[in-house]
């Protein structure tokens, strides 16, 4: 089973206007709390250029610390809408606040491991990073999780075994792709080019969390297919 699959292109490309279309609200409110933090460390960033004041580093630290906090919990609500959009038992906002909390938890979970093991040595800990890409789907989709049966990093990390490297080149095409699209400019000073670029970032977020559930699907697949052939 392969991780860059033309084919899983495809149904992301199907099912991206429907998303769009059902969950835009929550959508681009997420987008415009990313767009919040990272306009403000811009504006910060400016200023202690300007001014060359020290006391700035304090307070850009501080908020670097606070916006990895809201932007990871960002994310894990992103990677729900989407789920919800699959599965659909139950209406968005219980689904996220079902699940909300522990995928966060997890999420950070598997930051703090993947940190601990790269003080150790950086490619192992770039390894557990990358095998960590399911920790959030696992929580949101695994009925054995929420029994309290199963792991959600070792879940994750089994259905990326044997997948790390054709993983680590998808995360780095969306993260070039991220990084192309994100703006260093304050919107006062250039709105049509920031505007631009938060559009861009916008639906490369959901293409990637989208993209992401799929492959997580099919990687689940595969798994239980190899285990019935062993059986």
């Amino acid at each position: 089973m392969k991780v860059l699959s033309l084919e899983r292109l495809k149904f992301s490309l199907k099912y991206f206007p429907k998303i769009l279309t059902q969950f835009f609200v929550i959508l681009l409110t997420l987008q415009l709390i990313n767009f919040f933090f990272n306009q403000i460390m811009v504006y910060l960033q400016e200023a202690r250029m300007a001014y060359k004041e020290d006391f700035f580093v304090p307070i850009i630290i501080l908020l670097a610390l606070v916006g990895f906090l809201v932007q990871s919990a960002v994310k894990v609500i992103w990677t729900l809408v989407v789920c919800r959009f699959f599965i659909g038992k139950e209406d968005v906002s219980s689904y996220i606040r079902n699940y909300c909390e522990q995928g966060l938890i997890e999420s950070l979970r598997a930051f703090m491991k993947s940190v601990l093991y790269g003080f150790l040595l950086v490619i192992p800990g770039i390894v557990k990073m990358i095998r960590y890409q399911f920790v959030v789907l696992v929580v949101a989709t695994n009925g054995a999780y929420q029994k309290g049966d199963v792991d959600a990093l070792k879940e994750s990390e089994h259905l990326a075994q044997g997948k790390t490297w054709p993983l680590f080149v998808l995360l780095i095409l969306f993260s070039l792709l991220s990084l192309v699209a994100t703006s260093d400019k304050l919107i006062t000073e250039s709105p049509l080019s920031v505007i631009t670029a938060e559009v861009g970032a916008f639906c490369i977020n959901v293409f990637e969390a989208l993209y992401m559930y799929l492959l997580f699907n099919d990687l689940r697949a595969s798994k239980k297919d190899a285990v019935r052939v062993v059986a």
